[in-house]
């Protein structure tokens, strides 16, 4: 049986529009894939960290002992998703915000409209089966920003079906660098 497939429109502020677009371009560049985890917004030494704050003072420790923030993020054991990146890729937080609230202010809101499946489209754990790649969660907002939210039948975001943004990866025929050169 062939999957029908629609798209759920979510509206982007020009605020979350950027900040996605700034992340998109931070996961293409800078991350490399034993840097990247879609299963939790970020380990640090082997352990999972649910306080940003903690995280994040821990790696700017280290930042201004060593200075050199490369340095330290590229050997501090610091493993994130996307979300987890956010703040790496230099969208601000607020001290005390925990990793959800961080991602409805900037990036998505999920209590809003079809926020949830957009969420779910972007961010996800579980992509960590299908597609646990910086390049991958780049080309899902590229995507996003073309097409809106795929969900199947049910309204459900289904991760196991990769093949939607595949030519908006970086180097694809969709992808926003390519169709620049195009015109």
């Amino acid at each position: 049986m062939i999957e029908v497939y629609e798209h759920y429109k979510y509206r982007l502020s020009p605020m979350r529009r950027g900040n996605l677009e700034k992340l998109a371009r931070f996961l293409e560049h800078r991350i490399e894939p034993p840097k990247f985890d879609m299963s939790s917004f970020m380990t640090f030494e082997g352990r999972w960290v649910d306080n940003m704050v903690e995280a994040l003072e821990a790696f700017y420790d280290e930042f201004e002992e060593k200075g050199d923030q490369t340095a330290v993020y590229n050997h501090c054991g610091t493993s994130a998703c996307a979300v987890g990146h956010g703040p790496l890729a230099g969208i601000p937080i607020k001290k005390r915000e925990d990793w959800v609230d961080y991602a409805n202010r900037v990036f998505i809101n999920q209590s809003a409209g079809s926020g949830g499946e957009t969420w779910s489209f972007l961010f996800s754990g579980d992509w960590k089966d299908h597609d646990n790649t910086p390049i991958g969660a780049a080309a899902r907002i590229w995507y996003l920003f073309e097409n809106g939210t795929p969900v199947n039948r049910y309204g459900e975001v289904d991760h196991r079906n990769i093949g939607f943004y595949q030519d908006y990866k970086l180097g694809g025929s969709k992808h926003p660098d390519a169709v620049k050169e195009a015109v």
